[in-house]
């Protein structure tokens, strides 16, 4: 902070260790958002997961579907200074032949501007969020 006292990514890491926010310093910076509910009863779970790069997506997908078998209620949502900017359902992407997921049926689509850096809080829908995977409880 002495060298860089403006660098926005050591300002929100401070902001974060202070418990505070300021949604200004996640502006200029997009990321991908998956979102998937699982419910147990009437009690749930909110399954986030943030990622900057189209192969990280992929590969933390992968580990989903080998869990579930499908990637139906998976959401994938590109995101921007706080605000998502288009989405689309993953329940198309489907085991190939070859074993592998075939992504031909949901383009990712490129950041439209500064990806997030690793550890910097963002925030979606008024929640702050962090780079990487989460599960918030619902129901």
């Amino acid at each position: 902070m002495r060298a860089h006292p403006a660098h926005p990514a050591a300002r929100a890491g401070l902001a974060a260790l202070w418990g505070e926010f300021d949604p200004t310093l996640a502006d200029g910076f997009s990321f991908y958002l998956i979102e998937a509910e699982h419910w147990g009863g009437s009690a749930g779970t909110l399954e986030q997961l943030i990622v900057t790069d189209p192969g990280e997506l992929r590969w933390a997908c992968e580990g989903s579907y080998r869990m579930f078998g499908h990637l139906s209620g998976y959401l994938l949502t590109t995101c921007a200074s706080g605000e998502r900017l288009g989405a689309a359902d993953l329940a198309p992407v489907v085991e190939g032949g070859d074993g592998l997921l075939n992504w031909d049926s949901v383009p990712i689509p490129p950041l439209p501007n500064a990806a997030l850096p690793v550890g910097h809080p963002a925030q979606v829908d008024g929640n702050v969020v962090h780079y990487g995977w989460g599960g918030v409880e619902i129901g």
